[in-house]
């Protein structure tokens, strides 16, 4: 069930960006649940990803009041960015990686496109949840490189140049 929504309209040196989250507050079985999606900003911009998922973090913490959250989203940065770190250990909401704790490690590439003199292989969108409040029944598998073929994505079974991840929780 719907209980509120909050749309998380992110800055860069106080002015507006093009970049944002929508955040949902729902019921389940009368327990809380804050889920959010975002976009970060891409290319070579690694520290205003880090101001944007720490904007993310602070709202979301604020807004969800302690229920368990789920944020999913194209992060646009590869695991050993700052805003993976932030979101891993310094998020204040006690978050994990979904496919990382299944998997045992992120997967190996999430996206995987060519663009002008470059190919472009790589993790960069996350579902993470709190450990503290949900657990992790599954995640979607994902193909591998043989499965999708050297022309990458999008292609006709995968039509993004991302590929979709999806988690299944239950509520402690």
């Amino acid at each position: 069930m719907f209980m509120d929504r909050k749309e998380i309209h992110y800055t860069e040196g106080g002015n507006p960006s093009n970049q944002l989250a929508i955040v949902l507050k729902l019921a389940f079985h009368e327990q809380p649940v804050c889920v959010a999606v975002t976009h970060l900003k891409a290319k070579a911009f690694p520290a205003e990803r880090l101001q944007q998922g720490q904007q993310l973090t602070a709202i979301l913490n604020s807004f969800a009041q302690g229920a368990p959250i789920i944020v999913c989203g194209d992060f646009n940065a590869v695991p050993t960015e700052p805003v993976y770190q932030h979101m891993l250990f310094h998020s204040g909401a006690n978050l994990a990686s979904a496919y990382c704790i299944a998997l045992k490690e992120e997967p190996s590439f999430t996206s995987w496109k060519f663009r002008p003199g470059k190919e472009l292989r790589y993790t960069i969108d996350y579902i993470w949840y709190s450990s503290d409040g949900l657990a992790l029944d599954s995640v979607l598998g994902l193909p591998s490189a043989e499965e999708i073929g050297p022309d990458a994505l999008p292609m006709l079974l995968y039509p993004s140049d991302h590929l979709a991840l999806c988690a299944k929780f239950s509520l402690l």
